[in-house]
């Protein structure tokens, strides 16, 4: 099986950029994605240059921190302050919302780039590049920025008796493979690790981490079995630069 061992979160503290650089650095990591709109956004861009061997992808947002194009558009996913905040999102956004959501996206790729990053793929904060409502801006700054890889929703997470999930997920998934070309494959490691359910041998998967947050040291822990022997022998780990 080949596999992405891959952190979110770059950029988002001095702490999530130390923990993921070393980490990249001894191996136990082969991808990460940056927030542009983080406060430690331009410690992970110039930090990321001396990882050419690993991918570093476009961790889209919508969900913390501030926009980098404030606009009245953005007021389904803005807090009283104006920062970005975590909401229930409608299952339609009308015209205007789009257009924001588009023109914000488009900025934060311009922002990496700007910064010298090569995006080699497309994840989210809180995986907001995958609710429905937003597929269409998706589409779009895809075709426009020409990334052609992106992150699937969760196909496993440890807990698989939610079959209404998993029917929603893969009808999703379906649908974006029609325009990207994603892992066969998503979920957390330590879901992967600890759980029953077994991937086949000759599949593609990404294994997502949180290295530097409080709350996700179990999973960061779970990465000392990436680089054992018993791991390494079935498993070949590669990037999204690898992903074809």
């Amino acid at each position: 099986m080949r596999v992405i061992l891959h952190a979110d979160d770059l950029g988002i503290s001095s702490v999530v950029n130390e923990s993921v650089f070393c980490l990249l650095d001894e191996g136990r990591l082969t991808s990460a994605s940056i927030l542009a709109n983080g406060p430690e956004f331009r410690e992970a861009a110039r930090l990321s240059k001396f990882f050419p061997h690993c991918s570093f992808g476009m961790h889209l947002n919508l969900t913390e921190f501030a926009p980098l194009l404030p606009s009245a558009g953005l007021a389904p996913f803005l807090s009283s302050d104006g920062s970005f905040q975590r909401k229930a999102i409608p299952l339609r956004l009308d015209g205007q919302v789009q257009r924001a959501v588009v023109k914000e996206w488009r900025a934060q790729i311009a922002c990496l780039r700007n910064a010298g990053v090569t995006i080699s793929h497309i994840d989210s904060h809180h995986h907001i590049h995958t609710r429905l409502a937003l597929l269409p801006c998706l589409l779009e700054v895809c075709a426009e920025e020409k990334i052609d890889r992106v992150r699937l929703r969760h196909t496993f997470t440890g807990n698989e008796a939610l079959s209404r999930w998993r029917i929603d997920n893969l009808l999703y998934n379906w649908t974006l493979r029609q325009s990207f070309t994603c892992t066969d494959e998503f979920g957390p490691l330590l879901a992967y690790v600890k759980g029953p359910h077994r991937l086949p041998e000759s599949c593609t998967a990404e294994l997502m981490v949180h290295p530097g947050h409080e709350n996700y040291s179990q999973e960061t822990s779970a990465l000392t079995y990436c680089g054992s022997r018993d791991f390494l022998s079935q498993h070949e780990r590669i990037s999204y630069l690898d992903l074809n």
